[in-house]
């Protein structure tokens, strides 16, 4: 790799630098643009990306990122569509790109390239991959070794909907128990932000009290100060079995766990009451409370029934729109 490629790699390391020093929810209240990288995975993914970019731009000449114009960018998404690959990975590589681009301070959010806007490429023709391709049930059975193996770990995905670096990062403050004996999980997400995840039904629960209950603290002991310090301390870590596999298919157990939570809520939540139904894509939820959003009816996939329920869903995730909902459900 020559000088172009090295510097586009040294402005990822202080983009991720400066990234993982904030947040990004804080960041994007306030509309601070996409310049960051606020975590690890995302600053490994940016250079990866980068990587491939950077070799087709040194064989097409290119010297210096000043240099990278909007048709040079146009031009290497063009090839990357006629190698047939996947809308999500081509959205990847542009994101690489953009992210130095807006971090050197060469384009702001009205300049990027997006894959929608590139004249002759018709985004929604792409080949796209299946977000989840088994459910939870039948990538058991396939591969009962793994689960009998690495049950804890799977166990735990499926119960608090974590994702692999939450999981990696749990520790002796993680666990919360409420009065009733509610399991819950208290972690720090994607873009460094805290959440508690309940438990997403009964059966879970009973689950989760024979493994975690010995090392839960009380619900109104949860401390997102106090779960910081901790996870300073990477000894004390529980490090579960198989955190580190990439063979465990832990996005589909956190669908799974997306999917047992809101059915479980939309129950709980059914009563008597009427609901305005609203299409889930033109329902304003920013500024809404969760009981003025219990005044409405949205359908996602196959699940029907308060806004409520689908946006608690969305935050236990570690989101806060609902129409990220559609890749769970």
């Amino acid at each position: 790799m020559g000088k172009f490629g090295k510097d586009g790699m040294s402005i990822l390391r202080r983009a991720h630098i400066e990234g993982s020093k904030r947040s990004r929810f804080d960041d994007k209240k306030e509309g601070v643009d996409g310049r960051f990288i606020y975590a690890d995975v995302s600053y490994k993914n940016h250079l990866s990306n980068w990587k491939q970019f950077a070799e087709w731009a040194e064989k097409n000449g290119l010297k210096r990122i000043g240099q990278i114009q909007k048709k040079h960018v146009e031009d290497y998404v063009k090839e990357l569509v006629d190698s047939g690959m996947s809308k999500k990975t081509i959205e990847s590589r542009i994101g690489a790109i953009n992210k130095i681009m807006l971090y050197s301070e060469r384009w702001n959010n009205e300049s990027r390239i997006v894959l929608s806007k590139i004249e002759g490429v018709k985004a929604r023709e792409l080949p796209t991959k299946v977000y989840k391709d088994l459910t939870a049930k039948e990538w058991m059975d396939r591969n009962q070794g793994q689960y009998a193996n690495n049950r804890d770990l799977i166990d735990t995905v499926q119960a608090f909907g974590l994702r692999r670096r939450e999981v990696g990062e749990l520790n002796e403050r993680s666990f919360l128990i409420d009065k009733q004996g509610k399991m819950y999980v208290q972690t720090i997400g994607k873009g460094n932000k805290y959440r508690i995840a309940p438990v997403c039904d009964k059966e879970m629960n009973e689950k989760m009290k024979k493994l975690w209950s010995n090392k839960a603290i009380p619900l109104e002991n949860a401390s997102e100060n106090s779960l910081r310090r901790v996870l300073r301390n990477e000894d004390q870590r529980l490090k579960l079995k198989g955190t580190n596999g990439h063979k465990m298919g832990l996005h589909i157990h956190r669908n799974e766990y997306a999917q047992r939570l809101l059915r479980n809520r939309i129950e709980e939540l059914k009563g008597d009451k009427e609901r305005e139904f609203r299409g889930y894509s033109h329902l304003k939820t920013k500024g809404q409370s969760l009981e003025q959003l219990d005044r409405y009816e949205v359908k996602i996939g196959t699940f029907k029934g308060s806004a409520r329920a689908f946006m608690e869903v969305s935050e236990a995730l570690g989101h806060n729109r609902l129409d990220v909902l559609a890749k769970y459900v």
